[in-house]
């Protein structure tokens, strides 16, 4: 599962995923017959701050075979080709990631201040190791491009809530859609 657990922040701030919707689908993954499920992310903030902060470690405690990795290290990357890239002729992604069986993207409504809206594509981001260069590069480009080799099986956007402004990481103004 990619959620987004990037800010070390309270749900309530529309920032990231939330908590309940990464329960609620780790939960069903067991029940469907997964013997593991991993909850990954590249966090852009210190990885235990996020744990603790966005609720992600209460919420899938007792969750029998589910378990949570924040990728915070190059070793837990690897070098794969982008074909017909542009801005990316490669790109370093999680290794978990490149050997899943089955990858849900969970990615939370959303304001950036880049690229206007974060939502299912650009979540994905926070499966790579350099997010530095895709701000270096033509943005969008290199979000597209990132989508030719991860590929998500299904996408389901968080929309508990909506973080209108002040996007991507907050405060802003959050609308709570239920």
């Amino acid at each position: 599962l990619k959620p987004n657990l990037s800010f070390a922040n309270p749900p309530e701030w529309g920032s990231t995923t939330e908590p309940q919707v990464i329960r609620t689908v780790a939960k069903l993954c067991v029940e469907a017959g997964a013997r593991r499920v991993v909850v990954m992310d590249h966090t852009l903030r210190a990885r235990q701050a996020c744990l603790e902060k966005t609720g992600i470690k209460e919420a899938v405690a007792g969750l029998e075979g589910v378990a949570v990795l924040l990728v915070d290290q190059r070793r837990f990357f690897t070098e794969v080709q982008v074909p017909h890239g542009k801005v990316l002729s490669s790109v370093e992604v999680a290794k978990e990631v490149m050997n899943c069986d089955v990858l849900i993207n969970l990615p939370c409504a959303k304001t950036h201040s880049a690229t206007g809206v974060s939502f299912g594509m650009k979540n994905l981001m926070g499966l790579i190791w350099d997010r530095g260069y895709f701000h270096r590069t033509d943005l969008n480009r290199a979000v597209a491009e990132l989508s030719t080799v991860i590929k998500p099986d299904l996408v389901l956007l968080d929309a508990t809530r909506a973080l209108v402004s002040g996007g991507p990481g907050g405060p802003g103004k959050v609308l709570d859609l239920g």
